[in-house]
């Protein structure tokens, strides 16, 4: 006998077991819908995992194609690669925290995308990229990078392309590029 048939039977109500019915569904294809979101996690971070292998592979294949002896990773095991070119000593930024950057986009083949450091077209004037850390639409390789860096600081920011745009192309900018920013932190509010 199943626990339908006895909730029908000790309670004669219907209602009650058209309840535990649809209580018993709801869970059976909640656990299925489940299963599938891990699945597909899985999926995408096997994808995630096996691009940035591959990313990884293009920026030491870079680093020794320019001579590029002295760099470091993230501490945070992201894919990030960086080479200071100017020390900074001023404060380092914290999440919430107000940054000033100027920047200059590169791809691997050395071609500019796109900078802060010339004026933006109908402008007269370049502009700083200016954003709160942590809390802006911004590339969350940008974002982590600055977050290592101090005021007065220049450094070259190899991004693999899960932490840049991914698989998504953009316009002058394929799906799955490693990106190179060039980075001065000017300040932090």
């Amino acid at each position: 006998m199943n626990l339908k048939t006895i909730l029908t039977t000790v309670t004669g109500n219907r209602l009650l077991t058209a309840i535990f019915f649809f209580l018993s569904l709801t869970t059976f294809y909640g656990c299925n819908d489940n299963d599938e979101l891990e699945d597909e996690a899985r999926r995408r971070e096997e994808a995630y995992n096996k691009q940035l292998a591959l990313d990884t592979v293009k920026i030491k294949e870079y680093f020794t194609t320019k001579g590029i002896t002295i760099f470091k990773r993230s501490p945070y095991k992201s894919g990030l690669f960086y080479v200071t070119q100017t020390p900074g000593t001023g404060d380092s930024p914290t999440v919430g925290k107000t940054v000033v950057t100027d920047y200059i986009l590169t791809n691997l083949q050395g071609d500019t995308l796109d900078t802060s450091r010339e004026p933006r077209p109908g402008k007269t004037v370049a502009e700083p990229l200016t954003f709160q850390l942590g809390r802006a639409n911004i590339l969350s390789g940008y974002q982590e990078g600055v977050s290592l860096m101090r005021v007065g600081e220049r450094t070259l920011f190899y991004l693999p392309s899960g932490l840049a745009y991914g698989d998504q192309a953009q316009e002058k900018i394929p799906a799955n590029s490693v990106l190179i920013f060039d980075i001065e932190l000017r300040e932090v509010k």
